[in-house]
């Protein structure tokens, strides 16, 4: 259990333990990789895609100056990190900020516009 807690992924030192010989595959993880690389491929582009359409949205432009101008700043951001442990502070922060952005900011914003409807409601009867 304790060179569970202390590895970086577990997971792929479990399935570089298996070795079944006369396999097709013989080395899971790779296999397992490709599956990961191609997840979070998936993941990247949409998420691309979707915050270069809400800038030209909100910006009312067309879209393809912002999926241009978005590259320098995911690799500016993307260098960052100089290590691993780095790598999961940045993890860890952009976690924390999403809690707030996507869970608090929004009931804080609501309850906002529930005391102005209030108070409109008010001054109109």
């Amino acid at each position: 259990m304790d060179g569970v807690v202390t590895r970086t992924w577990p997971t792929l030192d479990l399935m570089r333990s298996f070795e079944i010989t006369g396999l097709i595959f013989e080395r899971f993880e790779s296999l397992l990789l490709v599956i990961w690389i191609m997840q979070i491929f998936a993941t990247f582009t949409i998420t691309y895609y979707a915050a270069a359409l809400g800038l030209a949205q909100l910006f009312k432009k067309n879209i393809k100056p912002f999926i241009y101008g978005l590259i320098p700043i995911i690799y500016i951001i993307a260098m960052f990190p100089k290590n691993i442990n780095d790598l999961f502070k940045l993890g860890d922060r952009i976690g924390n900020v999403a809690i707030f952005l996507f869970g608090v900011l929004p009931l804080i914003l609501l309850s906002i516009s529930r005391l102005k409807g209030e108070k409109h409601e008010t001054k109109s009867s």
